[in-house]
């Protein structure tokens, strides 16, 4: 990695690392995205920055469950637009100096560009077999964002011209063993389409082994990287990336299940300006997995306030309600007949849409 000092002070706001590839890196990145193929083709440099999230594990405050609680430390704020704010603020020097305009810096944090494959490419540290990049010091509860600038010589000390880390998981299967989706395996590799993390945000029919395993976050899960030995003996990231700003707000879920068939419009309005707010984010699934979480862990589906929507004309909930239950107390023959009746709701819907 880079060894002298680089011309942002990138520490004071807020990242741990800095690391400049040229562009044109991604040429070996199989892409057919015209923004990707151009940036490929261009003379420009990337500079790759790490921001190491607070571990927030905070849960059931005097014995109720707010919203904030049940989503991933990683999302709690809106660590991707902060990201942003600050790469502006951190390069606004530069640029004055070089008299650069606006338009000839770009930023990205959780963009179309891919930002794993140039955070390997810039040395950052290698792709594991939770399909994350893990720094083989400092693990991988960091978040990923970056700026493009014009070519310079004044920069070229700066790039990383040292070898790409393969993979250091080795005959480690941790990862594999406790995914809730099982979407990580030594023989097949990385499933994406099984991961909690993509699957959560998408309206669709869920498997019961899907519906069952969620009973720790609606959004995010978090399981791979806790476990992996690159976290576990992590040294302390060198500075925390703490905001305030972009917060999921601290309600109860039972005040959003009250609200039936408003909840997804109260959603939209409530996470605006979070990272559940983003536009790609489906609000029906995320009041989806809600209500999923509120059956698999709470008793929230009694309380007097939403009784009146654990009824039988609420199909889904009721489908819901009954193929957990019958899942944790082992009762295969209503099992078969919940799922195909969840099966059939969704045919329905789909017809119906």
């Amino acid at each position: 990695m880079p060894t002298k000092k680089f011309p942002f002070d990138y520490f004071s706001y807020g990242f741990s690392s800095c690391n400049a590839i040229p562009a044109k890196e991604l040429s070996q990145f199989n892409s057919s995205d015209e923004e990707i193929l151009q940036l490929a083709n261009s003379d420009k440099l990337v500079f790759i920055v790490s921001a190491f999230f607070p571990e927030d594990y905070s849960f059931f405050s005097q014995g109720r469950v707010f919203l904030d609680e049940i989503v991933a430390p990683f999302s709690r704020k809106n660590y991707y637009r902060e990201i942003v704010v600050r790469l502006k603020a951190m390069t606004r020097e530069y640029r004055e100096s070089k008299y650069l305009t606006k338009s000839d810096v770009r930023f990205f944090a959780n963009s179309r560009l891919p930002e794993k494959f140039l955070g390997l490419s810039s040395g950052l540290g290698f792709i594991g077999k939770n399909s994350l990049l893990i720094h083989p010091d400092c693990g991988s509860k960091f978040l990923i964002g970056g700026f493009i600038l014009p070519n310079d010589e004044d920069l070229d000390d700066y790039l990383f011209n040292g070898e790409i880390l393969d993979s250091m998981c080795g005959d480690c299967t941790i990862c594999s063993e406790v995914c809730p989706a099982a979407a990580i395996s030594s023989a097949s590799g990385f499933d994406r389409q099984r991961c909690f993390q993509n699957s959560i945000v998408e309206e669709r029919a869920l498997s019961l082994e899907e519906i069952v395993s969620r009973d720790r976050f609606i959004y995010g899960c978090m399981f791979c990287q806790d476990s992996c030995p690159y976290n576990i003996n992590a040294s302390p990231a060198p500075v925390l990336f703490d905001i305030e700003k972009g917060a999921i707000p601290k309600i109860d879920i039972v005040d959003i299940l009250s609200l039936g068939d408003s909840a997804v419009n109260y959603l939209e309005k409530l996470l605006k300006g979070t990272n559940l707010g983003m536009s790609w984010m489906s609000k029906k699934a995320l009041l989806q997995s809600i209500l999923i979480y509120s059956i698999n862990v709470t008793s929230y589906l009694n309380n007097e306030k939403i009784k009146h929507i654990n009824r039988a004309e609420n199909e889904y909930i009721e489908i819901l309600t009954q193929m957990v239950f019958a899942y944790k107390h082992s009762k295969f023959d209503l099992l078969r007949e919940t799922a195909t009746k969840l099966e059939n709701y969704y045919e329905f819907v789909k017809k119906s849409n």
